[in-house]
């Protein structure tokens, strides 16, 4: 479902990267994940944080 089909406040929206950041560690440590599979998890995460934050932004002008 398309981020502007949900209920969701766009603070929300904008902090996905931050709850992802926060999730990952313990979601891999839960799983036995190695810690270089998070470090580069996490490495992804703040690679793409700014361009997921620029399409949140320009889809919510779109929807108003």
């Amino acid at each position: 479902m398309p981020f502007y089909d949900a209920d969701l406040q766009l603070e929300s929206l904008l902090e996905g990267t931050e709850l992802l950041r926060a999730f990952v560690p313990f979601a891999h440590a839960q799983s036995g994940i190695r810690e270089e599979l998070t470090a580069e998890a996490l490495a992804v995460i703040d690679q793409m944080g700014p361009a997921y934050k620029e399409e949140v932004l320009a889809k919510a002008e779109y929807w108003g």
